[in-house]
């Protein structure tokens, strides 16, 4: 097969990112892979080859707002691919939608977003992406979705191309053997119970929240602190908003980590408070680490792992209940160490190889092209 995919993930061109190492495994599945990537001038993005059949193709547009027009310029270019596969359906799955049409080939939507969420819609630019995955997903061949909760909402609203769920890729047995290395050395908690979260610093994930819930938990009499790994647009507002809580003490910011398996070691709990979720790749990452979860009922939180059992669940934005739920299990040590157990025990069922990962993804490029 002769891929097309079209991206935005610049992660691509970084040599050695983990990124670019699945574009290369990708590339191995098939005879050719091609991936036009949305960048600007600003961004001195390189192209070319990566691997032996890998080739990027940055836009160097302008500015974002001729993303799509330059991808479409380019694609064209790119001669009778057998397949054309787009990382959303939104700015991406337009441009394979357009390609699709002129090359008379089959086009794969991914949706890593459960866009259908009543908390998906918080600015414009969610209204405009909502709109255009309406028009991209019903001409869409087929669509490989994170979650069984989206696979269900696009059944719901009568999109027929064939739906398949494939998660994205974790290794958890490998997770699961460093965790059990890390066992035995001794835990430096950052605070005497030690709530950690991770992910990036915006809207959705309603860390604006946590910084509430934190306080709540304090005023119940728990010595708690707050761990925040991530970077992303909502760092000052939360910096500020520690502050006027009387909180700031109380939290810590580490910035992006690449590995999280030490911060999940050397904390009491997991605290998740997004509004909307596809997936929840932090919650299967801490599940694997034998971490006990508190978290919003998103991705894969109510499905995959279930309320009492894996996990302690709330309704997003429902302050009061994961304030009940962290006191829980800080309270209760047995009830934190039966969660996490349980969850584990959850992930070993759930893991999946990643050369099985890889075949399912190259069969799912089969079916469809």
């Amino acid at each position: 097969m002769k891929i097309l995919m079209i991206s935005n993930d610049r992660g691509i061109v970084s040599a050695d990112s983990d990124v670019q190492k699945r574009m290369v495994a990708y590339g191995k599945l098939v005879r050719e892979l091609h991936i036009v990537l949305f960048s600007t001038k600003a961004h001195a993005v390189r192209g070319g080859r990566i691997s032996e059949n890998v080739f990027v193709y940055p836009t160097h547009s302008f500015s974002r707002l001729f993303f799509i027009l330059d991808a479409i310029r380019i694609g064209k270019k790119i001669k009778a691919p057998s397949l054309i596969t787009t990382q959303d359906p939104y700015e991406t799955g337009v441009v394979g939608m357009h390609l699709a049409r002129k090359h008379k080939t089959k086009f794969q939507a991914q949706l890593h977003t459960d866009i259908w969420s009543p908390y998906f819609l918080q600015s414009f630019l969610d209204r405009v992406r909502q709109f255009l995955a309406k028009k991209t997903l019903k001409k869409a061949h087929c669509i490989r979705v994170v979650s069984e909760r989206i696979r269900r909402s696009l059944i719901e609203r009568g999109y027929t191309a064939p739906i398949e769920v494939l998660p994205i890729f974790s290794d958890i047995e490998s997770n699961m053997l460093r965790a059990e290395a890390l066992k035995e050395r001794k835990k430096t908690y950052p605070f005497p119970f030690t709530i950690l979260m991770a992910g990036r610093l915006e809207k959705e994930k309603n860390y604006v929240l946590a910084l509430s819930v934190l306080k709540e938990v304090r005023e119940k009499g728990i010595d708690a602190g707050l761990v925040i790994a991530g970077k992303g647009s909502q760092k000052g507002t939360l910096t500020r908003k520690a502050h006027t809580l009387g909180i700031r003490e109380h939290v810590r910011f580490v910035g992006h980590v690449d590995d999280m398996l030490p911060y999940f070691q050397n904390a009491h709990i997991l605290l998740h408070t997004s509004w909307y979720e596809g997936y929840g790749l932090t919650l299967i990452e801490a599940a694997s680490a034998g971490l006990p979860i508190v978290t919003t009922e998103v991705g894969i939180a109510g499905k995959l792992l279930s309320h009492g059992t894996h996990a302690l669940l709330c309704k997003p934005g429902d302050s009061s209940c994961l304030t009940e739920q962290i006191a829980f299990v800080a309270e209760d040590k047995e009830l934190g160490g039966n969660l996490a157990f349980n969850a584990k025990t959850r992930m070993k069922e759930h893991k999946i190889t990643k050369r099985e990962y890889l075949e399912r993804i190259k069969e799912g490029w089969e079916r469809c092209g």
